[in-house]
């Protein structure tokens, strides 16, 4: 499955994003969460200024993509939004053949995102089910507001 891109997100994100892939000096993978992600994945309107991952392939990298791209990196202070890694997040750790490439329509050489699926967002995240009820409930609640 491959997610479209919000056409809310595209400023600054595709700009953002095609600049960091520039940079980029061999091919990485992004495991995406957050608000990014579900708006990568569903088109919700909602704004975030940050793409958090759990996951960076090759894991070597993440001290050179927080340097370029990170919060107060020369990109963040051009974009106003950066990347995170989310390394409090309790994520259960899936096979890559369970995420979903994020499709964006930008040319991405070197940077490959990937989101987590549907079935993963509701899934419990620490063994409950009301933790991720509620998780979604408060991301997809302002969202379904906004729109109407």
């Amino acid at each position: 499955m491959r997610f479209a891109m919000s056409p809310d997100l595209r400023y600054p994100w595709k700009e953002f994003l095609g600049e960091l892939d520039s940079l980029l000096d061999e091919p990485i993978e992004l495991h995406c969460i957050g608000g990014f992600a579900i708006v990568a994945a569903y088109g919700i309107k909602r704004s975030t200024n940050d793409l958090d991952y759990f996951t960076l392939v090759p894991c070597n990298r993440s001290p050179d993509l927080e340097k370029l791209a990170g919060e107060s990196s020369p990109l963040s202070n051009k974009y106003k939004i950066h990347v995170h890694h989310a390394g409090v997040a309790t994520v259960m750790e899936t096979d890559r053949g369970r995420m979903s490439d994020v499709q964006l329509d930008v040319y991405l050489r070197s940077c490959n995102l990937v989101g987590v699926t549907p079935e993963q967002v509701i899934q419990p995240l620490d063994g409950t089910a009301d933790v991720s009820i509620q998780m979604v409930v408060s991301i997809v609640r302002p969202a379904l507001a906004a729109t109407s």
